[in-house]
């Protein structure tokens, strides 16, 4: 009996050394793994470390780079995002061109660019906008005939961007689609371009009914340019919507169009003189602004709740 009873005993201290044993790895473990998560979080953060490994690695631990009223913003959805955007930028320098961003400047605008495209959706659910897998192809088939192919269109996109296919519809056509969809049915808002609607209306009537276009122009345009020949503006062919420009092309000298929708205003244009041959036109414009989705968005910005993690 008695031979029995230190057996056992000898039996649970070796059981509770094999614990201890066991809970000082857990420990030393989980130690390591806080350090290597603070120190590649660093990294990442502040040294803007970039590699296969840490692409891995950010895989499986999701780093944030912002959060939007409790929705974040994951590292690799902004380098995806950040390295189109530099791969741009580099072409933009190789061919010269003035007034290329540094790199802190680039990194904010991606991040900016990111936060607003939640606020985005987040407008677009106040409206019952959606975008659908549909609406995505359409938009990729009408990009793909512009650019000639499917191919050429792909190899535009590696070369410029750094992006796939699927990453060029996922982080750009997507989120264009939402800020166009929205912004149109803000436009529609009567409660918030009610008034302007009314008064182009107005303006549109006054003119059918044979009154002057700059003397209508002088009372209801909100353009900074009013009035005879100070407000003719000339328009190169791909300046305006294809459809108004063709539509205009299409006229005759002195008439002017009903209300057209642009992309901050209401606007009745009239034909003063076209040139097919230099596709040049020169226009008089009635100008009612109206607000429009980046109205909107510096609001919701300054209510959002923002926080940034990676400078």
């Amino acid at each position: 009996m008695i031979f029995k009873f230190r057996a056992k005993k000898k039996m649970l201290k070796k059981e509770r050394k094999i614990r201890a044993i066991i809970w000082s790895v857990l420990i030393v473990l989980a130690i390591f793994i806080v350090l290597a998560i603070v120190t590649m979080s660093y990294g990442i953060y502040k040294l803007d470390w970039r590699s296969s490994f840490i692409d891995k690695i950010l895989r499986v631990v999701p780093l944030p780079v912002a959060a939007v009223n409790g929705n974040f913003i994951s590292y690799p959805d902004y380098l995806i995002t950040l390295q189109a955007a530099e791969r741009f930028y580099e072409k933009q320098k190789e061919m010269n061109f003035p007034g290329i961003p540094s790199q802190e400047e680039i990194k904010k605008m991606v991040r900016d660019r990111l936060i607003e495209d939640i606020l985005i959706k987040k407008m677009a659910s106040q409206y019952n906008v959606s975008v659908t897998s549909q609406d995505i192809e359409n938009k990729t088939n009408e990009i793909i005939q512009n650019k000639g192919s499917q191919a050429d269109l792909e190899k535009f996109l590696k070369d410029y961007y750094n992006l796939s296919l699927a990453q060029y519809k996922e982080f750009f056509i997507e989120p264009n689609l939402y800020y166009s969809k929205t912004n149109e049915a803000i436009m529609d808002d009567e409660a918030i371009n009610g008034q302007a609607k009314k008064k182009i209306q107005e303006a549109l009537s006054r003119l059918r009914n044979g009154e002057k276009f700059e003397d209508i122009a002088k009372q209801y345009s909100e353009d900074a340019k009013v009035g005879d020949n100070a407000s003719q503006e000339n328009f190169l062919r791909g300046e305006l919507p294809k459809e108004i420009e063709d539509q205009l092309f299409s006229m005759k000298e002195g008439e002017s169009t009903d209300v057209v929708e642009m992309s901050d205003s209401f606007q009745i244009l009239k034909l003063v003189k076209k040139d097919e041959e230099k596709g040049v036109l020169t226009l008089q414009k009635i100008v009612v602004k109206i607000k429009t989705i980046d109205d909107l968005l510096k609001i919701e910005k300054e209510k959002a709740q923002i926080k940034i993690y990676a400078d």
